[in-house]
């Protein structure tokens, strides 16, 4: 059974610059994606999926550098939100919209992930160790944290736990 526990996050300055540039680049990924997307059906009819973007990924990397400063998978399930929102489409909750800089600020870790409940930290790719607030303790496997920030400036952790 699946179980959500929300953290809210003490971060330094580093670690808040850090989470603002996942924050920018998986939007970059997501508008850049639905751009492809929507050109594709327009010029050959023909819808791409999840893979045929992930493919492209490694070149936009070299296109934009700074994309490879965040982890490989806030843009990968950048990517396939982009995909189900697609897929939503034909579910009739409308077309997806381009993500701007005011919208819902979130990315979400896959890999390489830990907590550590004595020193109220959380192990994230590529930024290591986390603070967080809050005694909420669990056992289990954790599945993915989602990293979001809200229109008050602060940080959250919601982690997924197994």
């Amino acid at each position: 059974m699946l179980k959500a526990f929300k953290y809210k996050l003490s971060l330094n300055s580093e670690q808040k610059l850090y989470f603002n540039n996942c924050f920018g680049c998986a939007r970059l990924v997501y508008n850049l994606g639905l751009a492809c997307k929507i050109q594709a059906y327009q010029s050959t009819k023909t819808s791409l999926s999840f893979y045929d973007l992930n493919k492209q990924l490694t070149d936009l990397k070299k296109e934009y550098v700074y994309l490879g400063e965040v982890g490989k998978d806030c843009l990968q399930n950048s990517l396939i939100n982009l995909d189900q929102a697609y897929k939503n489409l034909f579910k009739g909750s409308g077309y997806p919209k381009y993500k701007n800089k005011h919208s819902n600020n979130s990315v979400k870790f896959n890999q390489s992930l830990d907590i550590d409940f004595d020193d109220h930290k959380l192990k994230l790719p590529k930024i290591s160790w986390v603070k967080f607030n809050g005694d909420k303790q669990f056992k289990g496997t954790i599945k993915s944290i989602v990293v979001s920030k809200n229109s008050c400036g602060f940080y959250f952790a919601s982690v997924l736990v197994d």
